[in-house]
């Protein structure tokens, strides 16, 4: 029952990856499989032609006696034996020589075929998870993409699909020698079937359940490896600071023994069933070759058919071989497949367009309508009946307790949520899921948490956009806003286009905030918002941070959520959370004075 079941295991992941190819891919699929079929039908041809050539070079009557032979020798006006026997030979080369050019066609072809599905794998998927909800990535490790999409996708492409193809242009050539031994012996071939087929199916019935267990350990592995990287070199500071070293080296050095360990194991159960195979065959032919020279018979009659089965062997044994390699591998790769089919399904199911749409008009304000927040699967809401107005121009403060809701209002005023209740209003057009993306196109964003990519300056300030495409003036303009072209343009040894380093490491604090700034200022948006911006500064360097931004106040909408409650000192009103609630609003001397949440947040400052 076990190679039963295996082979309808297998059977049920061909079909799912297959169910992964749009039409143009399945023609493509079909066309590779009618070359493989070819391949192995001239693989057949030139096993099969030894016998008649060793056949006319023992026995050079054989010619005339023979009807097909002595009928070619007619026709090809040649008058000696000997001229029409390096005739053969002759055309039994160029077979040869056909029959590996038409192989190495064959391997490029589904090579290609496999490497583009990987292509397309990898592009649709980082697509479609670009293009998930932003709840979506709260619940996710970053490390996780990063696996699936260099590691994951790699595997399903080339272990299993690419292994896949390969296994079946064995199995075509296998089918062919067989074929053709049926038409020497069907006895012999059918013995040849019946002992390799129950020596294969038993071997690889043991060896199913542990390679898959080998597989799920490795995935398992490698992606414990990915997070601990991510987490290791993301937080290098602390990592130094706090003498980290030796804890994440001592789980590296575990997970990398485990899966080495794993690895071994896995390659060595991979190609255990060749090794008992090629033990049985040459053994069982070491046999019959001494059992016909014990008894003295004569082979000289049979060496035609004796060539035929020697050359169907070479070649059939290892075709067998990487049978069971290739079955090895692909039930190894399984367990990736399994994993990631449900999102390469999503994603290649309908293409993702983002479509460009005009900004939303912002002339006069923007208005929290009675908007109450609640998590999906959550019982308690976040936010709670917030009703607030935020004109144009003018500058909003946001300040309350840890946990009392800022983030959330600043996510649900850029768009990134929606509220579970209420509305949000921008000039009384509700925002909703299909006029989002236009409202963000009036958003500038400056995080707590810097971020720069490992690009240039340029590339840095006009986020999203290619170099070639980027306009230079504009981000000098962004710059100048910022207050940071001078030291660009004067300090950095190639101006723009200096490269920043991974996270901005070769700039200081200040300096990266000014970076991400500049980017905010950009697009030239209506609204800035600054999440808690300038939390990791000292004093001087927040001071004059600030007050950059106060000189923007004139010009754009401005909402700052205040970490130090000086950073909101200058502004029009100031919002009061706690608990999920809007617990006061008003200038910063009057809740200095009047109100009690106000005056704890500014005591525990103090």
């Amino acid at each position: 029952m076990k190679p039963i079941k295996s082979f309808f295991a297998l059977h049920k992941r061909v079909h799912r990856i297959k169910s992964l190819f749009s039409r143009g891919e399945k023609i493509r699929y079909f066309i590779v499989l009618v070359v493989l079929v070819f391949t192995a039908l001239v693989e057949m041809a030139g096993i099969g032609a030894i016998s008649p050539l060793v056949a006319v070079a023992s026995d050079p009557g054989l010619i005339e006696r023979n009807r097909i032979l002595a009928e070619l020798y007619s026709m090809s006006g040649l008058h000696t034996h000997k001229h029409f026997i390096l005739l053969m030979a002759v055309g039994f080369a160029l077979l040869i020589i056909g029959k590996n050019l038409l192989s190495l066609f064959s391997l490029g072809l589904y090579t290609h075929f496999t490497e583009m599905r990987k292509h397309v794998f990898g592009y649709r998927l980082m697509e479609e998870y670009l293009s998930r909800d932003y709840l979506y990535f709260k619940h996710q490790n970053s490390s996780d993409f990063t696996r699936k999409l260099i590691n994951e996708v790699n595997i399903v492409a080339r272990n299993f699909l690419y292994t896949w193809l390969s296994l079946v242009s064995q199995l075509f050539i296998a089918g062919a020698i067989i074929c053709l031994l049926f038409i020497q012996s069907w006895k012999i071939a059918l013995l040849v079937i019946s002992v390799l087929g129950l020596l294969f199916g038993g071997l690889f019935a043991f060896s199913k359940d542990q390679l898959r267990g080998y597989g799920k350990i490795d995935y398992d592995y490698t992606e414990k490896r990915y997070k601990l990287l991510n987490d290791a070199f993301g937080g290098i500071k602390e990592v130094k600071i706090l003498h980290g070293e030796k804890y994440f080296t001592g789980l590296f050095r575990k997970f990398s023994f485990i899966i080495s360990v794993n690895n071994v194991k896995k390659d060595v159960m991979s190609v255990f069933p060749k090794h008992v195979v090629e033990t049985v065959v040459f053994s069982a032919t070491a046999l019959f070759v001494a059992v016909m020279v014990g008894r003295d018979i004569d082979i000289s009659q049979s060496l035609p058919s004796f060539a035929l089965y020697i050359m169907a062997g070479y070649k059939l044994l290892p075709t067998l071989q990487k049978v069971s390699q290739f079955l090895g591998r692909i039930t190894i790769s399984m367990v990736s497949l399994d994993r990631l089919y449900d999102d390469l399904k999503e994603a290649l199911s309908v293409p993702k367009k983002i479509e460009e749409t005009p900004r939303i008009m912002f002339d006069n304000r923007i208005r929290f309508d009675g908007v109450t927040y609640r998590y999906p699967d959550a019982t308690e809401n976040v936010l709670s009946n917030i009703v607030f107005d935020i004109p144009k121009n003018s500058c909003i403060g946001i300040a309350g307790f840890s946990g009392a809701g800022k983030t959330t209002v600043v996510d649900l005023l850029a768009g990134l949520l929606l509220p579970t209740e209420g509305r949000i209003l921008v000039d009384d057009i509700p925002l909703r899921s299909n006029n989002r993306r236009s409202w963000q196109k009036n958003i500038g964003y400056v995080p707590q948490n810097i971020f720069l990519t490992d690009a240039t300056i340029a590339e840095n300030i006009a986020f999203g956009k290619d170099l070639n495409q980027i306009d230079l003036e504009a981000v000098k303009r962004a710059a100048q806003a910022a207050e940071i072209d001078r030291f660009i343009e004067k300090e950095l040894p190639k101006g723009y286009l200096t490269e920043a380093g991974e996270k901005g490491i070769r700039l200081s604090g200040g300096q990266r905030q000014r970076i991400v700034i500049a980017r905010a200022l950009f697009r030239d948006p209506e609204l800035l918002i600054f999440d808690e911006a300038t939390s990791a500064m000292d004093n001087k360097t927040e001071a004059a941070i600030m007050e950059s931004i106060h000189r923007l106040s004139a010009k754009k909408t401005i909402v700052i959520i205040a970490h130090r409650l000086t950073t909101i000192e200058h502004c029009d009103e100031i919002l009061v959370f706690k608990e999920g609630h809007l617990a006061a609003k008003g200038r910063y001397e009057e809740l200095a004075t009047e109100n009690t949440v106000f005056k704890e947040l500014n005591a525990l400052q103090k």
